[in-house]
Parts: C-alpha cells; structure tokens; sequence
C-alpha cells in the first residue's frame, strides 16, 4: 500500500540561544500534538531535513527518532531520515532509525556529485536506491525536485527517472515532490500510474494542496508547514478529496496568506530560509516557546517576522488573545541580538 495522509517532517526545539541541547521536555510536547492532529491520517517524520535537523549530530538524530517514537505511542507511523551524498551514511542513518522503530525513511537523493544532474543522474540514483534498499528495507518516501531553473542542481529528479526506480524496487511508495510547478506535478502523477507510488506535495502552499487533491493527484503531503498547520492541511486535502471543494478552497485561499509570506511568493521576501520561518510561524502562534536556530540556520530578518504575523491576521485563523501574544513575541525579536550569540558545540555526540 503506498504511503499516504498528512505527513509532518517535525522541527526540534533547543533548550536555549546557544542550541546546544535539546530541549526534550517542550520537543516532546510539540511531536505529541502533531501526532494527535495528524494520527487519524498520516504519519510523523523524526529527522528529516526541517529546521536543523541536517546540523544535528548522529546522536542527536537518534534522541530525535526516540522522542517521536515514544510520543507516537504505536498510534502512528513515524519515519526517520536519510539525507546525506555517502550512501553508507544514508543506510547508517536509516539502519538507526529501523533499530529505534522507525517504520520507514524519508531518502534524499545526493546533489554534491558533480554531472549528476537530471536527466544524466538516471542511472546513478536508481543503482544508489536499489543499493539502499537492499540494505535498509523499509517503506520509502523519496525526494525529488522538478528538473530546471534555479534548483536544477539539487534534489532534481526526473519523473521517468523515479518511474524506473519504482518499477524496482517495491519498498518505494511515495513521492515528495517539490517546488510547487503544478505541470510537472500532473505529468509526475500520469508517469507513475500503475506503481504504489502517492506522488504528493513536499508543502503546505496553496493553492498546491487544494490543486493537488481537488485534481485527484495525490492523497497526502509530506511538509515541514504541517508543523504549525497540520489539522487545516488535513481538512483541505480531506475536503478536497471527498468533493467538498468550496470548503476545501475557502480553506486554501485564507491559509494562502500564511504560505505566501513562508515560501517567499511576496514581494520583499524570498524563498530560501522557507524552513526558518517554519519555526518562526511556530513561535508566534505559541505552539513552542523558543524559535532558536542552529547553525548554518541564522535568524531571519525582524521585517519577516513582521509578515508572518500580519499573514496570521489575514488568515482569519487564529485567536485574538493568540494574535496578542504573538504581538508581543514579535516585539521581543531582536536579530541583531541573536546574531552576536555564541553557539556552543552539540552536548550529545
């Protein structure tokens, strides 16, 4: 059966403004309220690549696997992840997980290779997963990003490239695809048919969640957004999928505002550091008490964090008394601040 329902690549929380622990007890609050948003249809992944997970030490990937595994209570599918250009790192991290309990991985193509990009990367990634596959054997969610522009250089797979893949290896039973090109997105939905592969959206944005079930395309996500919007994405892909589309759409158009604001589709802002204002959005809406940043990760400009908090008014989705609160987070931002502060090493190594 392929994988599907809202799955969440969760974000960690830090102790405090030198991130060198986690903070377990608050880490452990924000997995177990995904998990019971989410446990009716989805799964959880611990160690993706959200937030700091890829500047997290093995150790702490590890911590990270169990905190899910223990909060998930058997009552949810949690996945670990694998993200690194050494295949023998990628099977030592998911041969981690598979020991904590992991039921399945998330597996990032290498991108530091040099010539291996799409379409000349076919080859290269099919052997490297049958490899992988061999030694991990678990159900996968792969990663691939549509192949062209800016990011032609990472991540970048081929639909008929994945399509080999699939028809080879079995344990392949999802797709996150990113980048939001919605052409690319059908095409990569009519190549797979006949695999048991859910070709899903790698965000929350919208309107790319309501399109994509509204369409019949996918029946998931997997995103690093459901981190802070979990129940709604949830709804809007439920909704979308069971023919309730003006619900479903009105929905998208109000979280719409938020998503705009998260993956840069405003003027004034950009898409990378996506994954920061992630954990912002998190902060503001109160969901955790600290947005601290490991690095390379650096905290994001004050007039960013500004906008999200007027998307979260826009929305029309939350509280007046959460609103408030978040005013009052807001004011107490201060970059400049943040950047002066000396990170320690990690504790758990």
């Amino acid at each position: 059966m392929a994988i599907e329902g809202c799955g969440v690549s969760a974000f960690v929380v830090w102790k405090d403004e030198t991130c060198a622990e986690i903070d377990e007890q608050e880490t452990r609050r924000h997995f177990r309220r995904v998990i019971d948003e989410i446990k009716g249809w989805g799964y959880f992944m611990a160690g993706g690549v959200e937030a700091e997970i890829d500047a997290t030490t093995r150790a702490e990937k590890r911590k990270i696997i169990s905190l899910a595994v223990e909060e998930a209570r058997g009552e949810i599918q949690v996945f670990c992840g694998a993200h690194a250009d050494s295949l023998w790192e990628q099977i030592e991290m998911a041969q981690d997980g598979k020991s904590l309990g992991a039921t399945g991985v998330l597996w990032h193509p290498p991108s530091l290779y040099p010539g291996f990009t799409a379409p000349q990367n076919e080859e290269f990634i099919v052997e490297h997963l049958k490899r992988f596959d061999a030694a991990v054997d678990l159900p996968l969610a792969v990663l691939g990003v549509a192949p062209g522009g800016t990011t032609q250089n990472h991540n970048c797979v081929r639909a008929e490239t994945y399509k080999k893949a699939a028809d080879q290896i079995k344990n392949i039973q999802a797709w996150k695809v990113s980048g939001g090109n919605m052409v690319f997105f059908q095409k990569a939905h009519e190549i797979m048919k006949g695999t048991n592969v859910n070709v899903c959206p790698a965000g929350s944005s919208q309107p790319q969640l309501f399109l994509t079930h509204a369409m019949g395309w996918s029946r998931g996500a997997l995103s690093g957004g459901s981190n802070f919007t979990a129940k709604w994405d949830t709804e809007v892909m439920r909704n979308a999928m069971e023919g309730r589309i003006s619900e479903a759409f009105s929905l998208a158009t109000r979280l719409k505002h938020i998503y705009d604001v998260v993956y840069g589709a405003l003027p004034g802002i950009e898409y990378p550091g996506f994954v920061e204002r992630y954990k912002l959005l998190g902060w503001l809406a109160g969901l955790i008490p600290e947005m601290h940043m490991r690095y390379p990760r650096l905290p994001r400009p004050n007039a960013e964090v500004e906008m999200l908090l007027q998307a979260m008014i826009r929305s029309g989705l939350y509280e007046k008394n959460v609103l408030d609160e978040a005013r009052k987070r807001l004011n107490s931002y201060d970059r400049e601040r943040l950047l002066r502060v000396r990170q320690q090493p990690p504790v758990l190594r």
